[in-house]
Order: C-alpha cells, then sequence, then structure tokens
C-alpha cells in the first residue's frame, strides 16, 4: 500500500493502553512519498485492541493514558483553558534550534497551558527537524532541509537518548 506522507511532519506519540506500560507496542514502517523515496515513521499503539467508546463527546479519549509530544504545531491557538481538561501524563519537547516553530509561540504555550506541569525537555543544538528519525543517504540527498542537523548535533546518539527517555516516560506513567 503506498502511503502519501507530507515532506514536513510532525511527530505525536500517544500511547494508549488500559492494562500495563509493557502491553504498549511501537511499529516501524519504511513508507515511499509520492515519488517513492522511503520515509521512516514510528507509530505507538496499544498492542490490544481498544474498542472506542461510543459515548465520548470528543473532548477526551479514555483510551489516551500519557502522551510524549515533541514539537506541538499551533500551541499558541490554545485559549488560556484549552487543555484545561488534559488529565493524562504529559512528556513534552521542544528544539532549543527550533525556527520552524520557534520559542515561545508553539511548546511553551502548551507547557504553560497544560493543568499539570510536563515533563519537560529542551534539546539543546537541536532544530525542528532532529525529532525525525535520521534519514537515509538517499532521502538525505532529496531532502536536505530535513534531513541535516546543524553541526554539533549529533540526531542517530539524539534518537537514542530521545526513545529511552519516552518508554521509560511511558513505563512510570503507565503502571497503575
Amino acid at each position: 500500500m503506498k502511503i502519501n506522507l507530507p515532506r514536513a511532519l510532525i511527530a505525536l506519540l500517544i500511547a494508549a493502553c488500559t492494562a500495563c506500560a509493557h502491553a504498549v507496542g511501537f511499529q516501524h514502517l519504511i513508507a515511499p512519498d509520492p515519488d517513492g523515496a522511503p520515509l521512516e515513521v514510528g507509530i505507538w499503539y496499544p498492542s490490544a485492541a481498544v474498542p472506542a467508546s461510543s459515548s465520548h463527546d470528543g473532548s477526551k479519549d479514555p483510551r489516551i493514558k500519557a502522551a510524549v509530544v515533541a514539537a506541538p504545531a499551533l500551541g499558541f491557538a490554545f485559549a488560556p483553558d484549552g487543555l484545561k481538561n488534559v488529565t493524562v501524563p504529559v512528556q513534552l519537547w521542544r528544539a532549543e534550534e527550533d525556527a520552524i516553530l520557534p520559542h515561545p509561540w508553539y511548546a511553551e504555550a502548551v507547557r504553560l497551558a497544560l493543568p499539570q506541569p510536563p515533563e519537560y525537555h529542551v534539546v539543546p543544538k537541536a532544530g525542528h527537524f532532529d525529532f525525525l528519525h535520521p534519514c537515509s543517504e538517499a532521502f538525505a540527498a532529496r531532502a536536505p532541509d530535513i534531513c541535516n542537523s546543524a553541526p554539533g548535533f549529533d540526531r542517530a546518539a539524539f534518537h537514542v537518548m530521545f526513545n529511552t527517555s519516552a518508554l521509560a516516560f511511558f513505563d512510570k506513567a503507565l503502571k497503575h
């Protein structure tokens, strides 16, 4: 199946689990873009299917138990009380050198609007696209703007740390 993905991706990792942290899974996909170049995408998901509640009004999804959010867009668009119903633990990340979503209008706006302080991370020397998995050589040649990190930033090493931190957060947050 061919998946058309936009060239600029926003990372949002959500764990929805009703049992415990070890029931959360991760699916690594390699999907072609419209031109056929592979894009690597990671998706967190509950390992057991959780049926959607037919009674919920859309303001809160009872399946979501914790969230890892990286470089959230449109943070400034939330009303001051726009996130007041977020009651799940949140791990929030922003890139220190994000020119696409500059501080303080995006992640900071989300951080301040959450009713409980999130576990908050500012990644030194990182740019907006550093939250994307390191690109293959072929894709980096085609999309250098999203694949090349600033000098002094090791995207591969960052992703080892980022993934470890996200897993530890989910492990802690989803244990009852």
